[in-house]
């Protein structure tokens, strides 16, 4: 498969220029869709698999992309759960039983939409690699995360030269929390993928990545199996989970704790700095991302094909499998439920302002 042809992309010169104004970059923004599953968006991840299959970007998804690596066989997002969207995909096999114990969707194996960003992306310029880029806790829109910052940066500091220069690469959350500074004033070179509402934020990932020859974190998070897929050898340093602060109720709906067995195994793994990636490694960055179920343009169109199918007349036959499926249909035109929706929030808006 080649996609050197390819219009809409992030160049890695224009990654590289981006880190010149880390405010612009991390500024808090609006999501920007008109996805169905809103969070189909998050990363530029509608963008990525539009641009893979060559569909327009303006059709909308229905199946729902998990955004990230999970690490729980019992945590369901409930954004995910809740959706009308008939369809959900999963990564790791693990996935698979409590999407199907707790949600009422077709669930369907499939690689992460970063698998597919390595394939448009794998004919790109590659900068020379070198030293390592560390990926600290990080913060959401609704969750901060707190660790300690200088005994991380002590051992960052003891890193052999061999895996030096070490650049930091943070979250927008956290940059916008001034937690950047506590390394800048160490002397560390900070860059950033840019907002989580960005759709250029995995391309920088990944062209941030491929300039390292290391990758490294203090907990684990998607970044370990996206530096991998983009060349890194990743390591540990200081594993810890943060302190995670917000409301309760926020705390259970947004955070899933990493099962034990799975945090171990990883752990095993990952927590020496070796000179490339094992082929356990590998197989196990495979596992997670879904690898194997890497589909080409026109199958992963087909299977997008029979998802719309499914939600606009409530039957669909699966390309690959032939079984036919069946669902309720979505009886009213979404469009038409978004406009009533709108004006509704309104008239609500008016009606307060003008009892004030």
């Amino acid at each position: 498969m080649g996609y050197a042809g390819v219009k809409q992309m992030l160049t890695l010169d224009k990654a590289i220029d981006d880190q010149r104004d880390l405010h612009k970059l991390c500024n808090d923004r609006p999501l920007e869709t008109n996805e169905l599953f809103k969070p189909n968006s998050f990363y530029g991840i509608d963008s990525i698999i539009k641009e893979y299959c060559s569909i327009p970007h303006e059709k909308l998804l229905k199946v729902v992309f998990p955004h990230g690596v999970s690490y729980s066989r019992y945590f369901v997002w409930e954004a995910e759960k809740n959706t009308t969207i008939p369809c959900i995909y999963y990564y790791s096999p693990h996935r698979y039983e409590i999407y199907k114990k707790k949600t009422n969707k077709i669930i369907i194996p499939a690689a992460s939409p970063f698998i597919y960003l390595t394939e448009l992306l794998k004919y790109q310029p590659k900068p020379v690699r070198k030293g390592t880029i560390f990926f600290p806790s990080h913060s959401t829109h609704h969750v901060t995360a707190t660790f300690n910052f200088d005994k991380i940066i002590a051992d960052i500091e003891q890193l052999e030269d061999k895996y030096k220069p070490v650049t930091i690469c943070i979250y927008w959350k956290d940059f916008n929390l001034g937690h950047h500074k506590l390394f800048e004033e160490r002397g560390f070179r900070v860059v950033s993928a840019g907002h989580m509402f960005d759709p250029w934020f995995l391309y920088r990932l990944y062209y941030l990545c491929s300039a390292h020859k290391y990758s490294a974190s203090n907990e684990l998070g998607s970044h370990l199996f996206y530096s991998v897929k983009a060349g890194c050898s990743f390591f540990f340093i200081r594993y810890h989970a943060p302190a995670r602060e917000a409301p309760t109720s926020i705390l259970e709906r947004d955070v899933s704790t990493p099962d034990q067995d799975i945090t171990k195994k990883l752990l095993e793994l990952f927590s020496n700095p070796i000179e490339e990636s094992t082929p356990e490694q590998l197989a196990v960055v495979d596992e997670f991302l879904g690898s194997k179920y890497l589909k080409t343009p026109s199958e992963l169109r087909a299977e997008l094909e029979f998802a719309d199918k499914l939600d606009k007349f409530g039957f669909s036959r699966h390309p690959e499998t032939k079984k036919m499926y069946y669902r309720m249909p979505n009886l009213i035109p979404r469009e038409l439920l978004r406009n009533m929706k709108r004006n509704l929030r309104n008239n609500v808006a008016k009606t307060f302002h003008l009892t004030k």
